[in-house]
């Protein structure tokens, strides 16, 4: 599903976001993201040496990484900004369509407000943990994003720039 024409997740903006990614998730939620990998997994993150093996490693790992701007308390109709391999398979886009979808899409009609109320949630306290989502793949095909952790995205300034989830 991924375009595959260039490694986008290597350019400087995105290596940047994913440490804006990584970094929240570590403020909001109390430890580091690769404690939902396996060992195996977490044996090759230690190998990695500069920001550039980060993303690398990050968007080939086995559990999906996603991220939008804005926050719908604020008006916002966030569209994604990231997704790794395991993301964009799972949901069905290449990074070019994922990049211009509301993030609202990622979800049926009827699950619509519950969505909304679980970002909200997530903008007042800065995470919501353990939250079982029924979501919806590009084809319509319903999977559930289970053990999911939805969290706030803040950047060097503290100023609240976006969402993040992983499951």
């Amino acid at each position: 599903m991924e375009n595959n024409s260039k490694k986008w997740y290597l350019e400087p903006n995105m290596v940047n976001h994913l440490n804006i990614i990584l970094s929240s998730y570590k403020k909001y939620v109390g430890e580091d993201l690769f404690i939902r990998m396996t060992t195996e997994e977490q044996e090759k993150l230690k190998k990695c040496t500069n920001p550039t093996e980060l993303a690398e490693f990050y968007y080939n790992c086995s559990i999906a990484l996603v991220s939008h701007d804005g926050t719908p308390s604020k008006g916002d109709d966030p569209i994604f900004n990231y997704g790794n391999k395991y993301a964009l398979t799972k949901f069905g886009y290449n990074i070019d369509e994922w990049c211009k979808l509301p993030s609202k899409y990622s979800a049926e009609q009827k699950e619509q407000e519950e969505r909304d109320i679980l970002l909200k949630e997530t903008e007042e306290k800065g995470f919501a943990k353990e939250y079982n989502m029924r979501r919806i793949s590009k084809t319509g095909d319903i999977f559930y994003a289970k053990e999911c952790i939805v969290w706030n995205l803040v950047n060097s300034e503290g100023q609240l720039v976006g969402q993040a989830a992983t499951f």
